[in-house]
Order: structure tokens, then C-alpha cells, then sequence
């Protein structure tokens, strides 16, 4: 199979982050031309305090469900997590990535 793929000219991207799990293909220093590289660490940046924030928010929201509020919200804010971490990555982090990889 791999041979096939060698033959089509086909370039796979070796999975590489995060280091203990990788699950995409992420290489900002060597793929993204020097002179855009500010705006995609800040995009990635961006991600990251985004996946930080649904972090902390399932913190606050399970703190606030044991002080007695309702599980409605607790559930909203797993959704939140589970949905929105992969819809920011493939509705505007990972096609920034690509457009700035093309230049």
C-alpha cells in the first residue's frame, strides 16, 4: 500500500503533535515561511487558549454542579468541549495553517 502511495506521488504527513499522543501534523518552523510564522504562532496560540478555556470552563461549570446547580449545564459544557476543539481546528485553524503553508 505504501508503495502505491510512493508511486502517485502522494505526500503523507507524519503525525507529530502533541509529542505523547500525536494525533496531526503540526510544523510551524519548517513548513510556514519566516515572515508569516508570527501569525500562525498566534493562531496557535489562540487554540490553545481556546482548548485552556472549555478546560476551565467543565472545571467551573463541575464545581458549580456540586454546589447545587443542575446537570443541564455540566452536559452543555461537555458538548462545548467535545465539538468545539475539533470545529475550531477544522473550521479555521488547520485552513490558516494550510493557506499559509501554500503562502
Amino acid at each position: 500500500r505504501e508503495d502505491a502511495i510512493a508511486r502517485t506521488g502522494v505526500v503523507i504527513e507524519e503525525k507529530n503533535w502533541p509529542e505523547f499522543f500525536p494525533i496531526i501534523h503540526h510544523d510551524i518552523p519548517n513548513e510556514i515561511p519566516i515572515h508569516l510564522q508570527k501569525i500562525q504562532y498566534v493562531a496557535f496560540t489562540t487554540l490553545l487558549g481556546l482548548i485552556g478555556c472549555l478546560l476551565w470552563n467543565i472545571v467551573a461549570v463541575t464545581v458549580a454542579w456540586i454546589k447545587g446547580e443542575g446537570p443541564t449545564i455540566w452536559l452543555l459544557s461537555i458538548i462545548y468541549f467535545i465539538a468545539g476543539i475539533p470545529g475550531a481546528y477544522v473550521l479555521w485553524y488547520r485552513p490558516l495553517y494550510r493557506a499559509l503553508l501554500q503562502n
